[in-house]
């Protein structure tokens, strides 16, 4: 009895990754009057066919942080405005964490979305730092 329900509960997360992970793809535009300052503009995520998540963000300014990566965990090459970094992803329950090392600084970054609405908490890990929450609506 117990296996079984062991096997339900890991079964409904795998789900529940599943759709979470399936609600990210599209193209996400900034909302200013819902988030922090922030000079970002338009966001883009593509599951790739390895099942890799290939992440877009554009600023303003025309500047682009951009990576493909699996969300295992794995570490992967990012370019952030010109400079390299580092990144890896994984799930946290309905949220997709990103951590950013670029030098000496890291920078968290949890994505969750509801509905047509995608929420970015951008959280400076090192230095330590005050935490923007982002709002980006879905276009397609």
């Amino acid at each position: 009895m117990r296996f079984t329900w062991m096997f339900l509960l890991l079964a409904s997360a795998a789900l529940c990754q599943e759709a979470d992970r399936a609600s990210l793809p599209g193209k996400w535009q900034f909302d200013p009057s819902k988030s922090d300052g922030s000079n970002a503009s338009t966001l883009s995520i593509e599951i790739k066919e390895d099942e890799s998540l290939h992440y877009v963000l554009q600023a303003e300014n025309g500047e682009t942080a951009e990576f493909q990566c699996t969300t295992d965990g794995q570490e992967c090459n990012m370019t952030d405005a010109g400079h390299k970094a580092k990144v890896s992803l994984w799930f946290n329950g309905p949220s997709l964490v990103i951590m950013e090392t670029r030098g000496g600084n890291v920078i968290k970054r949890r994505l969750t979305v509801t509905g047509s609405t995608l929420g970015m908490e951008v959280i400076p890990i090192v230095p330590p730092g005050k935490t923007d929450k982002l709002t980006f609506n879905k276009q397609s």
